[in-house]
């Protein structure tokens, strides 16, 4: 069951989670968070990952000296002695619109079963791979067991087959009435009838060219500029859209944004906006790209960096 607020919460908190690796957690956090913040919105996520694949992402576009319009901070789920480490202190986030928790495969760590717990909102990912199904239902049933008022479930459906006549396709659109039927929020289309297979965020085969996740990611290869279809980010905006649309069913409208939104119709524009922002943001020391410039300093940049440059990494 979901609750209607009389006022929109702030900091609202989504969490994107599902009881296994490899299911988009990182992709979804990264790309819901980037398209709020074109929004217009203070947007901060949370990288709860041991591996930070997501603060990682985040640093890979700054190093194209691009701002993805959101901020990201990484949390680490077990101290140097090997136990799980204390919760993360939001009190200086306050300020934020809303922030996003990338959380870990496994429920059972502190940090995971708080987002769970406190969010307004979790995002579950889900994708064609039916023998994962019995992870995505224990992902909601642990939910809706969870103590206390809960926000919605919303099922995004990731990695369409792009074939035509998949057999796994067929399935998995088989699957989202009873996704509904268990209490979540399923996408549908303004019929009434559930997403179809060209409705959904498509498998993109240009995915594996990139070094970080973001929908917007560039790359070159065989001298050409490679970058995802028009198609591609439209669907995907439009699902994230539908997200939108959902939470102000059931909050109400979203608050003005912070920021003026940036127009991703124009691709060559919005990038030069989101350089002139990373410049600010870079040379601004209360930023986080400003704040010492550690993202140069820091392990995960340092990481990032050896994935762009093919450096071996060491340790």
């Amino acid at each position: 069951m979901t609750h209607k607020l009389s006022s929109f919460p702030r900091p609202f908190i989504i969490t994107v989670g599902v009881p296994k690796g490899g299911a988009n957690k990182t992709w979804t956090t990264l790309n819901v968070a980037s398209q709020f913040g074109l929004w217009g919105y203070d947007v901060l996520a949370i990288d709860t990952n041991a591996q930070h694949d997501l603060y990682k992402d985040w640093h890979d576009i700054a190093l194209d000296g691009l701002w993805p319009r959101f901020e990201v901070i990484w949390h680490q789920p077990f101290d140097k002695n090997d136990e799980q480490a204390p919760l993360l202190d939001l009190t200086p986030h306050a300020h934020r619109q809303f922030i996003f928790y990338d959380t870990g495969q496994y429920y059972q760590l502190k940090t995971t079963r708080w987002a769970w717990m406190n969010c307004h909102a979790l995002i579950l990912p889900v994708s064609p791979n039916m023998d994962q199904l019995g992870n995505f239902e224990n992902g909601i049933e642990t939910y809706h067991a969870l103590p206390g008022k809960k926000g919605p479930i919303i099922v995004l459906p990731c990695q369409a087959k792009v074939l035509k006549n998949s057999k796994a396709q067929e399935r998995f659109q088989d699957i989202l009435p009873k996704f509904e039927k268990m209490g979540c929020l399923v996408p549908k289309r303004a019929n009434g009838e559930f997403y179809g297979q060209r409705d959904m965020v498509p498998l993109s085969e240009m995915g594996g060219l990139f070094t970080n996740r973001w929908m917007f990611a560039e790359a070159t290869s065989g001298g050409a500029l490679k970058r995802h279809s028009n198609d591609f980010i439209l669907r995907v905006q439009l699902n994230i859209a539908w997200i939108r649309g959902h939470l102000e069913s059931v909050y109400g409208w979203f608050p003005g944004p912070n920021l003026p939104p940036i127009d991703t119709s124009n691709r060559e524009e919005m990038l030069r906006t989101l350089r002139t922002e990373y410049i600010k943001q870079f040379n601004n020391p209360e930023s986080h790209l400003g704040n010492a410039r550690r993202f140069q300093d820091d392990e995960a940049g340092e990481r990032a960096k050896k994935i762009r440059t093919g450096a071996p990494e060491t340790g």
